[in-house]
């Protein structure tokens, strides 16, 4: 268990450093055997969001937040799609 923490800081550190596809990777590596963990499935959907992928993005945050349906930042992070989707919709039609 005290591994797993280390590996999550690990990653968590690579995302503070901008490198998504990093903490991308390892993650889908860490949800193989997690699938359930909603945080990392969280994590992948920022990452596509800071790549400003925000339809991959929105396929991690919908799971999440069905698995955690009041998560705030699951939440914040699936509006914040929304927006950015709307945004991209209206500037170029």
């Amino acid at each position: 268990n005290s591994k797993l923490i280390e590996k999550q800081k690990k990653i968590l550190n690579h995302f503070h450093k901008g490198d998504f596809d990093y903490v991308i990777d390892q993650c889908e590596i860490l949800l193989k055997k997690n699938p359930q963990n909603f945080s990392l499935i969280n994590l992948v959907g920022l990452c596509y969001q800071q790549k400003q992928k925000y339809e991959i993005a929105k396929k991690y945050y919908l799971p999440a937040n069905k698995m955690a349906p009041n998560d705030l930042p699951v939440l914040n992070n699936l509006g914040n799609i929304y927006k950015n989707l709307m945004i991209r919709l209206l500037l170029h039609p």
